[in-house]
């Protein structure tokens, strides 16, 4: 009923709107709110996929989809992130490190959509002539929308998005370099300890010999089990915190949008 009551009013904007432009914002305005005020969060995702798709067959302009994100919070999220680890490199004392390099190569695991690569070269490339990312997730829909996203980049920076295993890190040709950075937003070590202990020890193996592995938890609990497991596999924990200004999430208790971080050091 949702989708058919979208549909109709997609055509009502259309209507509305002398141009087309004004039509589709129109259109993203009730979108948003229909589904971000009355939707659970995985409906959610499934209503955004089911209109990209219907708005990239109406063929609306690309960028516009690039220009801005379909979930109202994720523009603050980013901004949040992209403090909390600025501060978290200071803190750590790798932050002047990072920024002596002239050319950075960044690894961003189970990247889904990729809605952090701005921030990611931001934060990882500041000051650097040349920044690589190289996005890797198993998702074919999500490696696309990130593609698309993220087609049109800083002159200094680059990006590859593969559909790809993250725990199979050693069997992707593409990957030739060691990297820099290794990134995992929102690990997942709850859905499968022994894939995630393998895609982190893929990681720190991809990584050069001052490279680091970085990465965020929505959970207290399932944040402590990754840190064990990672220094399991000889990884130096460099610093590990908790951001006091994440967002609470409702689906579930205790959950919040990158609610700790947490950096380690290639083992020596």
């Amino acid at each position: 009923c949702l989708v058919i009551c979208m549909q109709g009013r997609y055509r009502e904007c259309s209507g509305e709107c002398s141009d087309h432009t004004g039509g589709e914002k129109l259109f993203n305005q009730s979108f948003h709110y229909l589904i971000y005020e009355h939707c659970s969060e995985l409906f959610q995702v499934a209503l955004e996929s089911f209109f990209s798709c219907h708005i990239a067959n109406n063929h609306l302009d690309p960028m516009e989809m690039s220009s801005s994100f379909a979930n109202p919070h994720t523009d603050k999220d980013l901004v949040r992130l992209k403090q909390f680890l600025d501060e978290t490199l200071k803190k750590s004392g790798v932050a002047s490190k990072l920024s002596s390099e002239k050319s950075v190569q960044l690894l961003n695991l189970a990247c889904g959509r990729a809605d952090e690569t701005q921030v990611l070269a931001d934060v990882f490339g500041k000051g650097a002539n040349n920044i690589h990312l190289t996005g890797l997730d198993i998702r074919d829909r999500e490696i696309g929308e990130a593609k698309e996203r993220w087609k049109m980049m800083p002159e200094n920076a680059a990006t590859d998005f593969l559909v790809q295993d993250a725990s199979k890190l050693k069997d992707i040709n593409q990957l030739d370099n060691q990297f820099d950075v290794a990134f995992m937003r929102h690990q997942n070590f709850w859905n499968g300890d022994t894939t995630w202990t393998k895609i982190y020890d893929e990681a720190l193996h991809r990584l050069n010999e001052e490279g680091l592995l970085v990465i965020t938890s929505y959970f207290d609990r399932e944040h402590r089990l990754a840190l064990d497991a990672i220094q399991g596999l000889g990884a130096e924990l460099v610093c590990s915190e908790r951001n006091q200004s994440s967002r609470i999430l409702t689906d579930a208790p205790e959950k919040s949008v990158d609610r700790h971080i947490a950096i380690f050091r290639k083992p020596s």
